[in-house]
């Protein structure tokens, strides 16, 4: 028999479709459910992160547990959808376009793109702490660089060249 970890419970080859099968349930009866985009911003408005969710008082105190994330968030704001897929969309368009350095879908193109950016002010690859700080304090023109990348053709990691 198979074991396999997920998260805090132990699902075996026996049950494993019966855990995907309640996972698809339980999402099919939220699909009608009003859903929430909701927000997190830093002190200078620029948004942390972006996520969906049907409680977000739950959800938040959920994120509070991500200290980095949360001891940077001054302000959440949250707009609700008619149903899960409206607010899916919602929140998709919103990580597209305002690139939240939080989020992970879509963060490689916006990691790339910091770094290039702490790359040529500084001659070096940055740390972890300056390369968040310089992607904060530079968002409007990390974001334009980004938008521009999307529409220009593919090309090799950003900071490649100061390997």
């Amino acid at each position: 028999m198979t074991v396999t970890r997920t998260g805090t419970r132990t699902v075996t080859a026996d049950n494993r479709g019966s855990v995907n099968l309640a996972r698809d349930a339980h999402s099919a009866r939220l699909e009608g459910e009003p859903h929430a985009v909701y927000r997190m911003f830093d002190e200078n408005g620029v948004a942390l992160y972006i996520g969906c969710t049907y409680n977000v008082e739950k959800r938040l105190s959920e994120q509070r547990s991500v200290t980095p994330l949360w001891k940077r968030t001054v302000r959440t704001t949250s707009e609700w959808y008619p149903t899960r897929s409206a607010a899916l969309a919602a929140e998709a368009a919103a990580i597209h376009d305002e690139c939240p350095y939080w989020n992970t879908r879509g963060a490689e193109e916006v990691d790339d793109v910091a770094r290039q950016m702490f790359a040529d002010a500084h001659g070096r690859r940055p740390s972890f702490i300056e390369h968040f700080d310089y992607a904060r304090q530079h968002h409007d023109e990390l974001v334009r660089q980004v938008h521009a990348r999307r529409s220009a053709p593919p090309q090799r990691c950003a900071y490649e060249r100061i390997r």
